[in-house]
């Protein structure tokens, strides 16, 4: 994944290009009709800010 961060300081703008690496888990039950989803994600930012993101769902088939 490539991030692009823009930050200004003092009035001067600085732009930050990199690569960062992007991974998750995910695993979904379904029972007839409903099913049930949760995944992970994490973007590795080589730092202590990584970011996570843990989601739940519900699926539903017709």
């Amino acid at each position: 994944m490539l991030a692009k961060e823009e930050v200004t300081i003092d009035g001067d703008l600085t732009q930050n290009s990199s690569t960062d690496f992007l991974w998750g888990l995910g695993a979904e039950v379904t029972l007839g009709f409903i099913g049930l989803r949760v995944e992970w994600e994490i973007v590795e930012r080589g730092s202590e800010s990584d970011l996570s993101v843990l989601s739940l769902g519900f699926t539903t088939r017709f």
